[in-house]
């Protein structure tokens, strides 16, 4: 297994112990902050929405161009039918497809495939998403987890952006 995946599935374990409600309102908060950490490491990382037979639903890219440009929260898209009952991460590792949550990664499309929305939801949206409040369940305390989520993700994945960081200066001063 490669050690990007093994840090994902520990740092996941971590966070359902640090933060048992993270996945009732604080799914997204972790979408956001594992995606930016691995597209800052260099893997190509993108979120998916998750609700019940939402793979059915429109698509996050048909949405998305119908969202005022000022939209602040979930219940920008989910007026226009993309639902928000969980947020996974997606991303590419040699040649592979994996989907993550903090219960764990899984190859392919994960086991709610069939409750994805068509579409994948930039890190800038997931960020963006993140950061409100509004219309993510109250069980998650964001005063308290959103520190917690940010501080765990950057100890286990922090290691993976600098080695990026310093390949990128190495290449260079090559040049």
């Amino acid at each position: 297994m490669s050690t990007v995946i093994d840090a994902l599935d520990a740092l996941g374990r971590e966070l359902d112990r640090k933060e048992p409600d993270l996945n009732r309102g604080g799914c997204c908060v972790y979408a956001a902050q594992v995606t930016r950490a691995l597209i800052d490491a260099g893997i190509p990382a993108w979120g998916r929405a998750l609700a019940y037979d939402a793979a059915s639903g429109p698509a996050v890219d048909e949405v998305r161009s119908e969202l005022p440009k000022d939209w602040s929260n979930n219940q920008d898209w989910e007026k226009r039918g993309v639902i928000f009952g969980h947020v996974q991460v997606q991303f590419e590792l040699n040649g592979k497809r994996y989907t993550n949550d903090s219960h764990g990664t899984y190859e392919g499309e994960g086991r709610r495939a069939i409750d994805m929305a068509p579409g994948r939801l930039h890190v800038e949206e997931l960020e963006r998403l993140a950061a409100s409040p509004v219309g993510w369940n109250e069980d998650f305390d964001r005063d308290e987890g959103i520190p917690v989520v940010r501080e765990t993700v950057h100890r286990y994945l922090d290691g993976y952006r600098n080695a990026k960081q310093a390949e990128y200066a190495r290449t260079k001063a090559l040049m």
